[in-house]
């Protein structure tokens, strides 16, 4: 691709994705109307990308306030969750074979968790 090309993106995408940036620099709960300024979006669009993003485990809503602090963050913030998760798969596995039972493993971080099906 050239140089001077130039590159479609999706807006909304980068919209979610600055929300999420600004979650990360503010480091603390904001409430809606600072999740509006941070998204550089309307109201609609901001509610639609804060809903989809505590449906998707990556922020967290509690009494109006959004933070990123979502499980689904766990392996996006920890490389090392990657290294537990694969070094936990086979024994899970082994395990329910020889139970009959589903497997799962929980990873804490504070007070959430991320939780892994074997």
């Amino acid at each position: 691709m050239s140089k001077n090309k130039e590159v479609r993106t999706a807006v909304n995408l980068e919209r979610g994705l600055a929300l999420l940036s600004g979650l990360i620099r503010v480091g603390k709960p904001v409430n809606f109307a600072e999740a509006v300024q941070l998204s550089d979006a309307g109201k609609a669009l901001t509610m639609t990308l804060l809903q989809t993003l505590v449906q998707c485990g990556y922020v967290v809503e509690s009494d109006g306030r959004y933070t990123m602090s979502g499980p689904a963050i766990l392996p996006l913030n920890n490389p090392s969750v990657h290294q537990l998760v694969a070094a936990a798969k086979d024994p899970m596995k082994m395990t329910s074979q020889e139970t009959g039972q589903t497997t799962s493993m929980a990873i804490l971080f504070g007070d959430l968790a991320r939780v892994v099906w074997g």
